[in-house]
């Protein structure tokens, strides 16, 4: 099963003729994909775009460009990420241990995630790494309490 996280963004019109039925309609409309255990929707708060997201979990056989093409109503834009992604691209640089440390749902959203290197992995280097399209890293080391 791969993990995914679902940006709602609607026009005006949109989300007054769509927002209270979202969940519903996102719901079916990636179920018929194979879609399921979703999250809690959440909407972002104002002044930024009108929002929701949520996230759920697809069999591994669901091709990714299936999702990205689900298109819920007239006025209303998805974009579709997969959770692992930081996973498997700093996974690639030697990264082993990876802890949610925070979320903000509000706009922009941002996900904080601790994560140790090898020494031999420099900051540089984990600074290159590119998750997806659209999605920007930001990198810091942190030091643990001993090396202070």
């Amino acid at each position: 099963m791969t993990q995914y996280r679902c940006m709602i963004t609607y026009s005006p019109d949109a989300y007054d003729k769509y927002a209270k039925d979202i969940e519903h309609i996102t719901k079916v409309k990636f179920g018929e994909l194979g879609a399921l255990n979703f999250n809690q929707f959440i909407e972002t708060p104002r002044p930024g775009p009108l929002s929701h997201f949520t996230m759920f979990w697809t069999p591994e056989s669901v091709p990714f460009d299936d999702l990205r093409s689900v298109q819920l109503a007239p006025g209303i834009r998805t974009e579709v990420t997969e959770v692992i992604l930081a996973r498997s691209n700093f996974g690639a640089k030697g990264v082993l241990s990876f802890q949610r440390f925070a979320f903000n749902s509000g706009y922009p959203p941002f996900h904080i995630t601790l994560f140790e290197a090898p020494d031999s992995v420099s900051l540089e280097e984990l600074q290159s790494v590119q998750l997806a399209e659209g999605v920007m890293t930001q990198v810091q080391r942190v030091e643990r309490a001993a090396e202070r």
